[in-house]
């Protein structure tokens, strides 16, 4: 199976990062990020489209998996339902351009998970970056609304927003290793109930 992904600064290539956990919990998943930094999915779109963002995606691409948007609530500084707006016109945007080149790919959507308010130390400025305490409001409100879009859609849809605590972040907005493999976890779970792993002797037993 060969998954994409594409991210912002949640999808690393670092061991413990929960993209580079998948091939170890499912061996036989290929994987390949796309995009790692500070990207709205707008900035994504306009930046990144006009270099290489798409240029090692293979038409036979099995799953395309999206995870981005938080930023879009950070650099609004802090949050608004107009950055929930621009951010799920992005995802929609970036998987149109995405699935042109493999048309026969699935999408799994997943809402960016919670920040940990506790870990809050500092705030960029440039470009300017806020969490603050309504923050996580906006982003349950992102979560609900790429909801809506994957069901509009036909794609497959992980809610990340509650599956981690302020235990599971390294800093305000990144997960640990504890946390990355909880996402790894959930993301792997949906691609069981979506019919991509197990059932057809594709892939080894997924492994938590």
């Amino acid at each position: 199976m060969k998954i994409t992904v594409i991210s912002d600064s949640l999808t690393n290539d670092e061991p413990e990062n929960w993209l580079s956990l998948l091939p170890d919990m499912a061996p036989g998943i290929t994987v390949a990020a796309n995009a790692h930094g500070g990207w709205t999915t707008h900035s994504f779109f306009k930046e990144k489209f006009r270099d290489a963002a798409f240029t090692r995606v293979e038409p036979d691409t099995d799953v395309f998996i999206l995870l981005v948007g938080s930023n879009n609530i950070f650099e609004d500084f802090g949050g608004s339902d107009e950055a929930v707006r621009l951010a799920v016109a992005g995802v929609e945007r970036i998987a149109g351009r995405a699935l042109a080149l493999a048309p026969r790919a699935g999408v799994l959507l997943a809402a960016p998970p919670n920040v940990a308010l506790a870990n809050v130390q500092f705030q960029m400025t440039t470009p300017p970056r806020r969490i603050l305490p309504e923050t996580p409001f906006f982003l349950a409100e992102l979560g609900a609304e790429y909801q809506r879009l994957a069901g509009r859609r036909g794609w497959m849809f992980v809610n990340l927003f509650p599956l981690l605590e302020d235990v599971d972040f390294a800093d305000a907005a990144h997960p640990n290793p504890a946390g990355n493999r909880k996402i790894a976890a959930a993301v792997l779970k949906t691609l069981i109930e979506g019919g991509c792993i197990g059932g057809d002797g594709s892939l080894a037993e997924v492994r938590e």
